[in-house]
């Protein structure tokens, strides 16, 4: 890209103009096209106490503390352009904890925009948070400064696409992704506690050729892809390559049959052998019973091992749905996190949320902590979603387990849990929220760890654009380590202004 990196995984700055220019480019271009654009610029202070201020497990203490928070939604909708995009910046002062506490910045933004009418298309994606690095050390229940065990990762993807017609016979797209995860890129984080060493930029390349109208029981694809990722000065050290066709035959209104062959290649310097290279196929059945069921189930070869792709949805009604899936990935973490993008979709009220779970989007998986970042892992995720509205109620049901198999160390991690959400409008401008979760954590090379949260939330709209809520928050963290053990209680008070 013409940067020379200055000092690897901390000078960042060339790579950070290079992806805000695209950016902004693609931001210019949306703005000049014909579009509906809906901002909500917002302002609030949170006053809020903690028992355990620093989130450790010995040595606890008490304090208050205050947010300050400006921020803005943007919403745009137009005949070549979708966008959607929030953003936050914040400041905290505590009141005797006088090391915590500083400036933080939330992110989560996508956009498409179409530049030649079916023909030439461009997508722009970010996300900018803060991240736990270790799952053992210091947490909070709360989204606050600890100042130690936490690092701001800024990831982002943004390419063209281009689509045209092959006659009535086919249809071709190519696909081109700049994408890359940094480790505190504005220097935020004190350099002993961010990871970073790790930042990632990854080229990848997509060709896919798929039916045409002319075909009728049968749809296909023919794919091939090649991306690299650049790991912290290693140039190459994650390549995939991968070529595939796929068929899906429909034999019935309700049966169809799927296979799929190809070969994959996967290269990286903490590969242990060349297992992830080979030949794959599978075979498989999908159902569709009636318009409100999907479901498909594949099983085959890849990954050097038999492999289930799987997944589910059926809609009990326009406001009840519920989805799973399984699936099985190799990737490093950053690349993983990136790839989430893909699964980005906007919902009927404008939230952005993921296609998979039909829940809000967390690019940055959750599950798993920093602490094993450039080592190639093999991963086996089922997740399972039951979301739905009910007059004034609304609820989430959510269960995961998820299991990472590392090449280089031999590291295994098991993650089984889930979570519940419950919300009822009592009265006009009144809410209240309940939630709860729970995940268990098995890990061969670390302590295996438990954890418990607990959250209410009461929220009033005082005046038309003036709202307050209470909020209480409990955490309780169980480990194998005695030391790791630790709990914590929070309330805290909010105002929000919008514009």
């Amino acid at each position: 890209m013409g940067c020379e990196r200055v000092m690897v995984g901390r000078d960042v700055r060339c790579r950070v103009a290079q992806g805000g220019a695209i950016l902004v480019l693609a931001l210019v271009v949306s703005t000049a096209a014909r579009s509906d654009w809906t901002f909500v610029p917002q302002a609030s202070v949170r006053t809020a106490y903690t028992d355990n201020v620093r989130g450790v497990s010995t040595g606890e203490e008490a304090d208050f503390f205050s947010t300050y928070t400006a921020g803005i939604a943007a919403i745009g909708n137009g005949a070549r352009v979708q966008a959607n995009l929030n953003y936050s910046a914040s400041r905290e002062d505590f009141s005797s904890t006088d090391d915590l506490g500083g400036f933080r910045q939330n992110l989560l933004a996508n956009g498409n925009v179409e530049l030649l009418e079916d023909l030439l298309f461009f997508n722009a994606s970010s996300a900018f948070s803060r991240q736990t690095i270790n799952r053992n050390a210091a947490i909070s229940g709360t989204n606050r400064d600890l100042n130690s065990n936490q690092t701001d990762v800024l990831n982002y993807s943004v390419g063209p696409t281009v689509r045209f017609a092959l006659g009535p016979w086919a249809f071709s797209e190519t696909r081109y992704r700049l994408s890359g995860t940094l480790f505190d890129p504005f220097g935020s984080i004190s350099a002993a506690t961010a990871v970073g060493s790790n930042d990632t930029l990854t080229h990848a390349f997509n060709q896919t050729f798929s039916n045409g109208r002319n075909f009728d029981r049968l749809s296909w694809t023919a794919t091939a892809s090649y991306s690299a990722a650049d790991t912290s000065g290693d140039p190459n050290a994650f390549i995939t390559r991968q070529a595939q066709v796929r068929g899906v035959y429909r034999v019935t209104r309700v049966v169809s049959v799927i296979a799929s062959g190809g070969y994959q290649d996967i290269q990286d310097n903490t590969i242990v052998n060349d297992s992830l290279t080979g030949g794959t196929w599978t075979v498989g059945l999908q159902l569709t019973p009636g318009p409100r069921t999907a479901l498909s189930v594949e099983y085959g070869r890849r990954f050097d091992g038999s492999t289930l792709v799987a997944s589910g949805s059926y809609q009990f009604s326009p406001n009840l749905s519920a989805r799973v899936n399984f699936n099985e990935t190799v990737n490093i973490q950053q690349t993983a996190a990136v790839s989430n993008f893909n699964f980005i979709a906007t919902d009927q009220f404008g939230n952005l949320i993921d296609t998979r779970t039909n829940l809000p989007i967390s690019v940055d998986d959750p599950l798993f902590d920093q602490t094993d970042l450039n080592n190639v892992f093999k991963s086996n995720t089922l997740s399972a979603s039951l979301v739905g509205t009910r007059g004034r109620n609304n609820y989430t049901v959510s269960l995961t387990y998820s299991k990472r198999d590392t090449q280089a160390t031999g590291r295994e991690q098991k993650v089984a849990g889930g979570n519940i959400t419950y919300g009822r409008r009592l009265r006009p401008g009144i809410t209240m929220n309940v939630n709860g979760g729970y995940n268990n954590i098995t890990d061969n090379l670390a302590a295996d760890t438990q954890f418990l949260n607990v959250g209410a939330n009461l929220s009033y709209d005082i005046a038309q654009n003036l709202n307050g809520s209470l909020s209480y928050s409990f955490i309780d963290r169980s480990s194998s380590v005695a030391t790791a053990e630790l709990t914590e209680n929070s309330v805290s008070l909010l105002l929000r202004y919008t514009f």
